[in-house]
């Protein structure tokens, strides 16, 4: 997915990518892109890892609460030339701000690459796993291995 530049709109672009995995390109950034990523599967526990790539450009990276813009926290700061990697997992959507700074120390065409993977978190046990009746296998090797 490619973020293009429209000359008519200037202000914040939104981006929601569908897909589980993939990257943003985001050549001659300006303003802000703020990327929404929500859990796969609506309520379930998911994990989401993000990497962001920066060139002839710094950026600074937030994360917004629940949709509060005024309630963002500051993460961090890539320089020109380096990548920063940030993974979080939640049940509700995670939804990051990424602003460019513009320097004139830079001599070359800005561009930023988020890559990003969210992952759905499966718990390792089956809840229902303890309501079914056990099996003669299973009775067998608890009578077997109980301290009686």
């Amino acid at each position: 997915m490619t973020v293009l530049e429209n000359s008519e709109e200037k202000g914040i672009i939104h981006v929601r990518p569908n897909c589980t995995q993939g990257n943003v390109t985001w050549p001659h950034p300006y303003n802000a892109v703020r990327l929404g990523l929500n859990p796969l599967t609506k309520g379930h526990e998911f994990e989401t890892c993000v990497k962001i790539k920066v060139d002839f450009v710094s950026v600074i990276v937030y994360e917004e609460n629940l949709g509060n813009i005024e309630g963002m926290k500051q993460l961090f700061i890539i320089q020109s030339g380096k990548e920063r990697q940030y993974c979080k997992t939640s049940y509700s959507p995670i939804t990051l701000f990424i602003e460019p700074v513009r320097s004139h120390v830079y001599w070359g065409p800005p561009k930023v690459v988020i890559y990003y993977e969210r992952l759905e978190l499966r718990s390792q046990m089956d809840p229902m796993r303890e309501c079914r009746p056990c099996e003669e296998e299973e009775l067998h090797k608890l009578f077997c291995t109980s301290d009686y």
